[in-house]
């Protein structure tokens, strides 16, 4: 068996015969440029060879294999359980209420990531080779653009509404946190772009990521800058955008409307104060 190299870069998989020193194409199985495809046509090679040189398609070539054989056999569906992050991390998934989210690929990222946190490429290998899901990396990055563009609001709004469920309907304290994601990448574009790296990674374009929770630790809402975005500069922005849609601000039923209005005039006032402090430098300094 040999892999050929094409052109067009994908890998061509040949079962060859050698005869005086020179090898002879005998069956070609198959052309992939994934590498789940074409591990899926080596094993097939495999079982091709094993047919043409013995008649039948063979498991174990070796007589000492003979007892795994029968204990394999008699194995069933029901002997067999599912091993890996599913059963705990997919059950999360579900309590949480992601389940009401449409297609597998989210929950497929979702469930994989915490257990094994790897890139893409390498989340789409382990996906095939220990859970047997086969999918097109191309397809992992078009979802990504529509996580961004539709799904992000939906998958807010469920983490938020779990959260309610555990603090409920008011929220006293949120707390706010900033950190970097940087890229083996040589440039940038218009989101990732070299700035102050947690990492320690200067030289690498990155982008800011803000998180917001809740008393727990439960997630209310996130958010992405560019690289190079000052910390300080997201706090109110991401604060007034998550409260918006998500948070109310509740009063006596004796209020008036002048109360009410006084009441946004003083939050308004507040958060400039804020925003003030942060950029001169002084939030966290004791009042002397």
């Amino acid at each position: 068996m040999r892999e050929v190299k094409n052109r067009s870069g994908s890998v061509r998989i040949q079962i060859v015969s050698r005869q005086n020193g020179k090898c002879k194409a005998v069956k070609t199985v198959g052309c992939a440029t994934m590498c789940p495809q074409i591990e899926a046509l080596k094993i097939q090679a495999k079982m091709e060879l094993e047919e043409l040189r013995f008649g039948k398609k063979q498991l174990f070539l070796s007589g000492q294999d003979e007892p795994v054989e029968l204990t394999v056999q008699s194995l069933s569906n029901s002997s067999i359980g599912t091993v890996g992050p599913e059963p705990v991390f997919g059950r999360i998934y579900g309590f949480i209420g992601f389940g009401a989210i449409d297609g597998e690929l989210f929950r497929h990222l979702t469930v994989s990531r915490p257990a094994f946190p790897l890139s893409k490429l390498k989340t789409v290998e382990y996906l095939y080779r220990y859970q047997g899901v086969l999918l097109d990396i191309d397809r992992v990055y078009r979802f990504l653009d529509k996580l961004k563009d539709s799904l992000k609001p939906f998958i807010e709004k469920i983490a938020f509404e779990y959260a309610k469920k555990h603090h409920g309907d008011t929220a006293g304290v949120v707390f706010h946190d900033m950190t970097t994601l940087y890229f083996e990448a040589p440039d940038g574009d218009g989101l990732r772009k070299t700035g102050f790296s947690k990492d320690g990674k200067p030289h690498c374009p990155q982008i800011m990521t803000g998180l917001l929770a809740g008393p727990g630790g439960y997630l209310s809402g996130y958010d992405i800058y560019e690289g190079n975005t000052y910390e300080g500069d997201t706090l109110i922005p991401f604060i007034k955008k998550i409260s918006e849609r998500f948070f109310t601000w509740k009063a006596d039923c004796d209020c008036s409307e002048n109360r009410a209005k006084k009441d946004r005039h003083n939050r308004e006032k507040g958060l400039k104060r804020l925003e003030k402090r942060i950029k001169s430098g002084k939030l966290g300094m004791k009042n002397k």
